[in-house]
């Protein structure tokens, strides 16, 4: 066994085993994979290896369709079979809710490619003529969802993988996880030691314990999973075609052919959770007993769907361990705090995002970021609160695939982190949503509507037209508190950040904002820095962006420590305090000097507000006159107390993100998370301008300039649309007639403008501005207009007020 190697992939499943292929086409050979048993133990092994192609987010369904891609150009290129039978799926739907749910996601996953229409019962009949149609509205019919062999296609990555020049060491366990002062890692095993630049933890539901070595926390709980293969049916051998997969994601149940049975996925009502008291050190292609008890519910469902099923024996039962994550999406990426350390697991469709995953996973690794937008699957976006416990709670709410509106705000794992103001500010009406665990105001419930339900969108909409009427007229106040916040110092810091940046730093006292690229020139995070010492910065970025960014700070640290990245977001509380009436109010708690010409725009000042002392930024995204104040959490009540009784004769107001995000739309400011993601370069999205262009060097500065010489026009596009009624949703798409050219961002209602505006991705060749574009509202098309500028003080008359 080698003693050293560039990179240590842990686990040999079917996720292991494409990274490690993977990793080997991009051209990094010195790489080996370690497994405590054999090539597919643990979940691979018995997988059913369902393909499916279909979600409601448009980046997890272009992850889907480069899986699908990558296999068949697995197949294609090398010979190697992964097993592949293409099906296609029928989605069913018995409520006119999930109907319109899957109507909704249809044209945005054509967008991207993917053959997805909705079709009647005559279409079910025709595709699936064993099942019975009673109670069912209509379907959406997946054409190129299909069924892969998990042992096929994880033994096709690892030859290939083997072939150019891969090890893989099976029966060996790893023991400990040691990082040296160096940033390699030792691997320990019971076979030896190996010293690795990278390690990759790719161990399914053994992953946290893996990762514990390292003293990390993993969001994954181990579940199990069953499903049933029966005997032989007669009229499914009969048929001259294979059926196509059968969901029903309202019970759930699935059932799919296989060979001339059927196979039939048995959902529980409740999460069977297993190990609960520690995983056995010996287990590896073991299994439970079946339980089809507990899914009765499930499998009596699926009997009367088709009957057939009921008139014939079982041939083989199968339950075991998989894993789940809070939100059942796997987790991929770089650990913050532990450089080098890359976790990729918790998959519940490993085999179907297995080939995206190991490409991307490799990507990470060796490009320094992902091809395409990983953000769903990033690991950064849970934080040290994703506990256990609140793994269970997330997933009592939902634990099967398909049974999750991820367009809705959760409510299950909550409070998870919230700011001394949590319910003071829910006293006074706030209806909050979770960001990066965060309690995050969203709107005021006492504006519009004292028993508003959280997704109530007409009295959302209501109040944020109040909250910003508010703002712009007089003052208003809003907690921020879940800001990423970092503090990066030490003789090294200038010279550090001048690297991470494509903007010039500030000047002592003064604030930045910039870019962070990676050497694609993608944009890995997009930060305001404040200047607040010789070698000392204050830095900013959204909340989603909290440990994903701090991992990328910390990949660039140099050796020598001549820096300090501190991430400092729970230990500051944050206020914006914005309007026209802003100074008057902090005069009245401060005794800084708060005119222009002592504190004008763009600067930093650690003042004195109320009994605290508090890092004061003049800044904000939404175009007024105001401060954003950071703090010791200890002072966050008391600043907030004295900003309201100080603003109360100008009647200051509490306002949520929803009146934040429409003050920041109509000053056009697009925001990273949101509008753009680490897949999309400055220039694409229209923020050339943060970029130092005579700066000779940055990180990824060659790409951009190579991008830059192509003078392609950005594909973010600013858009005000007519609207018949108040609407602040324009729909998932942009359309130029029937076809779709773009993905809405966001949108917000600007009762200034009596339109609604959006950010809109848009296909290359459309958004310039002064063109036409369409939106499907409520069945009916609406015209928008492309806009060149913010639609609210342009000139930044009243920010620098």
């Amino acid at each position: 066994m080698k003693d050293q190697a560039r990179v240590v992939v842990i686990g040999g499943g079917v996720i292991g085993c494409s990274i490690l292929y993977y990793l080997t086409k991009l051209g990094w050979t010195d790489v080996v994979l370690v497994e405590k048993a054999e090539l597919t133990a643990g979940t691979t092994w018995h997988a059913a290896g369902n393909v499916h192609l279909a979600e409601d987010s448009p980046a997890l369904n272009r992850i889907n369709l480069l899986s699908w891609k990558l296999y068949r150009a697995l197949e294609a290129e090398t010979g190697e079979s992964v097993g592949w039978h293409h099906t296609g799926s029928i989605r069913i739907a018995k409520t006119r809710k999930t109907l319109d749910r899957y109507a909704e996601i249809a044209k945005s996953v054509r967008h991207v490619g993917i053959e997805y229409e909705m079709i009647g019962l005559d279409d079910i009949k025709r595709l699936h003529p064993l099942v019975e149609l009673d109670g069912i509205l209509g379907a959406a019919f997946v054409r190129d969802d299909g069924v892969l062999d998990p042992s096929m296609t994880t033994h096709a990555f690892a030859r290939l993988a083997r072939g150019r020049g891969a090890e893989i060491y099976r029966q060996t366990r790893v023991t400990a996880l040691d990082q040296k002062p160096s940033g390699d890692w030792q691997v320990v095993t019971d076979k030896g030691a190996i010293r690795a630049e990278v390690v990759v933890i790719a161990a399914g539901f053994w992953s946290p314990v893996v990762a514990a070595m390292a003293g990390v926390q993993v969001p994954i709980v181990p579940t199990e999973r069953q499903y049933l293969v029966t005997e032989a049916i007669p009229a499914v051998a009969a048929l001259e075609f294979e059926l196509p997969m059968f969901r029903d994601f309202e019970v759930p149940f699935y059932f799919r052919q296989e060979q001339k049975g059927m196979l039939i996925g048995v959902h529980e009502a409740h999460t069977p959770y297993c190990f609960v008291d520690g995983i056995p050190d010996d287990f590896a292609q073991e299994l439970f007993p079946v339980d089809l008890v507990r899914g009765e519910h499930s499998l009596k469902a699926a009997l009367a769907r088709m009957p057939l099923l009921g008139q014939v024996g079982i041939k083989s039962e199968i339950c075991g361990p998989t894993s789940r994550t809070p939100d059942l999406s796997g987790l991929m990426g770089p650990v913050p705090d532990r450089r080098n350390l890359h976790i990729v697991a918790g998959y519940t469709a490993g085999i179907s995002h297995g080939a995206a995953i190991g490409l991307m996973a490799a990507e990470w690794i060796v490009d320094g970021e992902p091809g395409i937008d990983a953000s769903p699957l990033d690991i950064g976006r849970f934080g040290g609160y994703a506990t256990k416990r609140y793994i269970r709670s997330m997933l009592g709410e939902a634990h099967v695939f398909g049974t999750i509106d991820r367009s809705a705000e959760r409510q299950a794992g909550r409070p998870a982190r919230a700011s001394p103001l949590y319910h003071r500010l829910k006293q006074r009406g706030a209806v909050y949503g979770a960001r990066m665990g965060w309690e995050c105001p969203m709107w005021f419930a006492g504006r519009a509507n004292e028993t508003a339900a959280p997704g109530d969108a007409d009295a959302a909409l209501a109040a944020a037209i109040g909250e910003c009427g508010a703002v712009r007229a007089g003052a208003g106040v809003m907690d921020i508190t879940a800001t990423a916040k970092y503090e990066v110092s030490g003789p090294g810091a200038d010279a550090y950040l001048d690297r991470l940046c494509a903007n010039r730093l500030p000047p002592l006292g003064g604030i930045a904002r910039s870019p962070m690229l990676n050497e694609r020139g993608r944009m890995s995070g997009f930060v305001t820095l404040a200047r607040i010492g010789a070698q000392r910065f204050y830095l900013t970025a959204p909340a989603l962006a909290e440990l994903r960014l701090l991992a990328w700070m910390q990949r660039h640290l140099p050796a020598n420590g001549t820096v300090r990245v501190e991430n400092v977001t729970a230990r500051d509380g944050a206020l914006l305090l914005a309007g026209p009436k802003a100074r008057e109010v902090l005069g009245r708690i401060s005794d800084a000097k708060l005119a222009n010409g002592a504190f004008p725009w763009n600067t930093v000042r650690e003042i004195d507000a109320g009994y605290a002392p508090t890092l004061a930024l003049r800044f904000n995204a939404i175009g007024e006159l105001g401060w954003e104040l950071y703090h010791g959490m200890e002072f966050h009540a008391g600043i907030y107390d004295a900003l309201v009784d100080a603003g109360a004769d100008h009647a200051i107001a509490d306002f949520g993100l929803r009146a934040y995000d429409t003050m920041r739309l109509e000053k056009a400011v697009p925001a990273w998370g949101a509008d753009f993601t680490a897949d999309q370069t400055p220039l694409a999205v229209g923020l050339g301008g943060f970029v130092a262009w005579d700066k000779e060097e940055f990180i990824g500065r060659d790409a951009l300039v190579a991008e830059r010489r192509k003078a392609a026009p950005p594909t973010l596009a600013y858009v005000a649309v007519d609207v018949e009624k108040l609407c602040a949703d324009v729909g998932r798409l942009a359309f130029d007639g029937d076809r779709s050219i773009g993905i809405v961002r966001s949108s917000a209602y600007s009762a200034a403008l009596k339109k609604a505006l959006a950010f809109v991705a848009m296909e290359h060749g459309f958004g310039q501005p002064g063109s036409s574009v369409a939106f499907e509202i409520f069945g009916k098309l609406a015209r928008g207009q492309v806009l060149s500028g913010a639609v609210f003080d342009p000139d930044d008359v009243r920010a620098a007020a």
